[in-house]
């Protein structure tokens, strides 16, 4: 069930996060507050069509800050510091499968994700996965990876992690500060349709949103007008 495997991962999450954390504190220090599970609905994209299952997850820099600060033992300061390494790469979590008659789902291997998965840039040019990164990006993916895989199910087990740069021809692929957007494709192969997300930014996860001035409805940082009522937002 992919919601299930989507909700240990977000847990793995949690922990890896924990695991960055460098400087004991001697108090709970008080962050501005995160909701962690919001956010993992942000960065979350599942595609299902013909038997065939497309799961992808955005780990933005921010998540991993948001992660950390929820359990309160570091001022966000310190854990901005200590994930800085992140930074300069995109990290995605990609699992592709298809549905067997007999109801058994058998899943793409790293080897032919990498083969298909590419960003698609806003002039039509494509990134692909980095083959090496540092070893401290190694190190928390390769933890990240234990974790997911530890239930010992294939869908854990086929979750692949891809690494790519934050930035081509010195620009940045995706500026989460302000209105953007990451766009993930996996080429078509002999097994599969290709398929693409795209994820928009500012995430509402990180930023204060204020209601529609005239409806009063719920508004996201993506939006220029509501949705509901047609007014203009205000500097967006």
């Amino acid at each position: 069930m992919p919601n299930l495997r989507l909700t240990r991962l977000a847990a793995a999450f949690l922990v890896i996060a924990a695991m960055s954390q460098q400087l004991p504190a001697q108090q709970p220090v008080k962050n501005s507050a995160v909701d962690v599970g919001a956010f993992v609905k942000e960065i979350m994209a599942l595609d299902l069509k013909d038997g065939r299952t497309h799961l992808a997850m955005w780990l933005p820099y921010e998540f991993f800050v948001a992660a950390t600060l929820s359990d309160g033992k570091l001022p966000k300061a310190t854990v901005e510091k200590n994930l800085e390494f992140l930074i300069p790469y995109i990290t995605l979590f990609v699992q592709t499968s298809i549905k067997q008659p007999s109801g058994i789902d058998v899943y793409g291997d790293e080897k032919e994700v990498r083969a298909r998965a590419f960003l698609r840039l806003s002039d039509g040019s494509e990134i692909s996965p980095l083959e090496q990164v540092p070893p401290s990006v190694t190190a928390m993916m390769s933890a990240l990876k234990v974790l997911i895989t530890a239930e010992g199910d294939a869908g854990s087990a086929n979750m692949h992690i891809l690494i790519f740069p934050a930035t081509a021809r010195g620009q940045k692929i995706v500026d989460t500060s302000r209105k953007d957007q990451l766009t993930l494709v996996l080429k078509a192969n002999p097994r599969f349709k290709e398929t693409s997300f795209t994820w928009r930014t500012p995430f509402d996860s990180t930023v204060s949103v204020p209601d529609c001035p005239r409806c009063k409805a719920g508004m996201s940082a993506k939006w220029s007008h509501c949705p509901y009522c047609g007014q203009k937002l205000p500097h967006r």
